[in-house]
Parts: structure tokens; C-alpha cells; sequence
């Protein structure tokens, strides 16, 4: 049977920004009422009760929506949708692996297809950047549209999502390029509406 492109769900998972973020958690709770299915919180600097503080002020119908980078034993506190694998926590992964429950998600970044390709045990991938990257000034894209495409070739039997300078005027591209889905930070927090930039990027996807 043959499946448009149109067909094809593509996921959109949104990362938190490292630093606190005016009104963070209001804003959180309003993307995740209105369709966010996946948020990572990511904040390197912050101690485990700086995490265990802004994760309580998170409602715990939405936990298990939320991934972590850090602070593991969170995951046996929490409800949570899984953890994602960086290279802070790179030794700990056998480790890490264990305290998952079957229902919780493992991930991990790459900067290359090769990373993916040679790479074991995870539920999907984030690669980057594919773009020139929007929170990070001078980081430009690392890939161009071949090496993209080529890449996604050799590891279709992955889940990798797209990361680096993601909008909404290039989720569709993205999509064509066969993600399965895209991660975004600096486009939803640099706005002054994250909610209003959340729907347009989902609009896009739902077409």
C-alpha cells in the first residue's frame, strides 16, 4: 500500500532552555495541555534539588511526558517517560539501562550517522546540528541535504530526530528527508509566545 508523505507522523519534541526561563513552568504546562507529547528537561547546572524543585511544580499527570539528561535516580522518584544518554552520564549507561522500566524511553545525541550506526539499546536519536543552530551562536549546520539523506538511509532501522536550528519553515522539509521527528529549543524559548510558536510548528505537521 502506498503511504503519502502526508501520512507519516513525525514527532516534535521540545527541549527546556538550560538557564530558568520566565514563567518556565506555566509556560510548560500550557504546551503540554495543548498537544506537546514529549519534553526533555535539560539543565546541566542545576543541582538535584534545583531538579527535584522545578520537577514538583510540574503536575504529575505530565511526567511521564518528560525525559531527563541528568540526575538518573530521578528516574525511580518520578513517573517518568525515560532518560536521554549525554556524555556526562556515557559510563553510567549499562547502569542507567537497568533502572529503566519497559515503558520508559532511552535516547541519546550524536554528531554523526557513524555515532547512530555504531550505537546499541536506544529507542531513538537526536543528531546535530542540522541547522545552523538558533541558541547557539556560530554553530552552524554540520550536514548538508546528501550526507542527510544518505545517512538516514544506512540507519532506517532508527528512530532520529533532528536538532539545530528547527522551526516551523522547516519541519516539512525535515519530514521530506525521512526524520522521524525533530527537537527544538532556541526557536520555542527565544519567542515571546512559546505556546503561539509550539501550535504553528505543530500546525505544520498536521496538514
Amino acid at each position: 500500500m502506498l503511504i503519502l508523505e502526508s501520512q507519516i507522523d513525525m514527532e516534535l519534541t521540545i527541549i527546556t532552555p538550560t538557564e530558568s526561563h520566565e514563567k518556565e513552568i506555566d509556560w510548560i504546562c500550557q504546551l503540554l495541555e495543548n498537544g506537546l507529547q514529549q519534553l526533555h528537561l535539560r539543565k546541566h547546572t542545576a543541582t538535584i534539588d534545583e531538579l527535584t524543585e522545578w520537577m514538583d511544580d510540574v503536575p504529575a499527570v505530565f511526567h511521564p511526558k518528560i525525559v531527563i539528561h541528568q540526575q538518573p535516580e530521578m528516574l525511580t522518584e518520578y513517573n517518568l517517560g525515560g532518560f536521554h544518554l549525554n556524555q556526562y552520564h556515557q559510563h553510567q549507561k549499562v547502569e542507567i539501562k537497568k533502572m529503566l522500566q519497559p515503558r520508559q524511553s532511552f535516547s541519546m545525541s550524536a554528531h554523526s550517522f557513524d555515532d547512530i550506526k555504531n550505537s546499541t539499546d536506544f529507542d531513538y536519536y537526536f543528531i546535530s546540528p542540522v541547522f545552523d543552530s538558533l541558541s547557539k551562536q556560530g554553530l552552524c549546520a554540520a550536514f548538508d541535504k546528501t550526507t542527510i539523506e544518505n545517512g538516514l538511509k544506512e540507519n532506517a532501522d532508527k528512530k532520529i530526530f533532528a536538532l539545530g536550528g528547527v522551526c516551523a519553515e522547516n519541519l516539512k522539509a525535515l519530514k521530506k528527508m525521512g526524520f522521524a521527528g525533530a527537537a527544538t529549543l532556541g526557536n520555542i524559548w527565544l519567542s515571546k509566545n512559546p505556546l503561539k510558536t509550539f501550535l504553528e510548528m505543530k500546525a505544520k505537521l498536521e496538514y
